[in-house]
Parts: structure tokens; C-alpha cells; sequence
């Protein structure tokens, strides 16, 4: 019986557990299960119990015209933050547009949470007092997530003398 050389088996084990590693990985990379607490793409009516499909049609209407409005809103914010970057980076800016463009950007950010509310309220009109209890003990922002793929928020926490939100860490004011 002939022996394997060395060499040769160390390149078999170093195969072997290159191609471990990568089901390894590909496993992880899959998602668990149904993320959501129902059915698949059913959104906010998923986790509200005894919802009727007069309920759930009219919600899902209430939050297409919301989308609408939103996404408007949204994209004059960005043009004032770009319009923002833009009279702030200027070699003689001037501080009178700087300061109406911060105007501008606030109330924009006023009128997105204005509607929120009164789409929130809206939905909440819709539902019966128990199916109010689920829906309000709801996250605000469950669902929504950011360009990174994490939550809005402090996903991290407090982390010894600095927090960590949204993948970016700050310094607490203070101490």
C-alpha cells in the first residue's frame, strides 16, 4: 500500500475546509423563517387579531395614499439637504440661505411627522379597542429599515461612554 505524501493531504484538508467554511456561510446567509408575524407581505394587519377583510382593504388604501404623500415629502427633504450640502460647502457662503435652508429642512421634517400621526390615528379609527391594545404596542418604526439593512435607532445601545445609532457612533454630550 502506497502512502499519501504530506503534501498532499494538506491540500486535500485545506480544500475540505475551504468548502466547509462556504456552506457554512451560505447557511447563515439564508433568513429564518417568516420575519413577519402572519402572513407573508401582509404588514401591519399581519399581527392584529380578528382583523376583517373590510378593515384590512381600507387600511391597506389609507396606506397607499400615506406612501404617496410620504414619499413627496421625502424627496423635497433630500432636495434641501443636497441644496444644504451645497450652500455650506460654497468657498463664500452665504449664512442667510444656510439658515433657510435649515428653515426649509425643518419644515419638511414637521409635516412628515404630522402625517405619520394623523395616518397612525387614522388606522387606529379603523380598529376595535382590543385590536387597538396590539397595534399600539407596535414599534413605531418596526419594519422599516435603513439603507445599511439595520433598524432606525440604537440598534447597538449603550456602549461604555458612546452610543452607537444607525452604524454611526457619537460621543454623549456631558461628561
Amino acid at each position: 500500500m502506497k502512502r499519501i505524501k504530506v503534501k498532499n493531504v494538506r491540500i486535500i484538508t485545506a480544500a475540505l475546509s475551504a468548502m466547509l467554511l462556504m456552506s457554512v456561510m451560505t447557511a447563515f446567509a439564508q433568513p429564518f423563517g417568516n420575519r413577519g408575524f402572519g402572513r407573508p407581505g401582509a404588514g401591519v394587519c399581519a399581527m392584529i387579531p380578528d382583523i376583517t377583510e373590510d378593515q384590512e382593504a381600507k387600511i391597506n388604501n389609507l396606506r397607499t395614499s400615506h406612501l404617496k404623500e410620504m414619499s413627496t415629502l421625502r424627496n423635497q427633504l433630500a432636495e434641501h439637504r443636497a441644496h444644504l450640502r451645497t450652500v455650506s460647502t460654497a468657498d463664500n457662503n452665504d449664512m442667510k440661505e444656510v439658515n433657510s435652508t435649515i428653515d426649509k429642512i425643518t419644515l419638511v421634517k414637521n409635516q412628515l411627522m404630522k402625517k405619520s400621526a394623523a395616518h397612525r390615528q387614522a388606522v387606529r379609527d379603523l380598529l376595535t379597542e382590543e385590536q387597538r391594545v396590539y397595534f399600539d404596542a407596535r414599534p413605531m418604526n418596526m419594519g422599516r429599515r435603513s439603507m445599511r439593512g439595520k433598524s432606525y435607532g440604537f440598534e447597538r445601545g449603550y456602549e461604555g461612554r458612546h452610543y452607537r445609532g444607525a452604524g454611526v457612533g457619537y460621543w454623549r454630550s456631558g461628561e
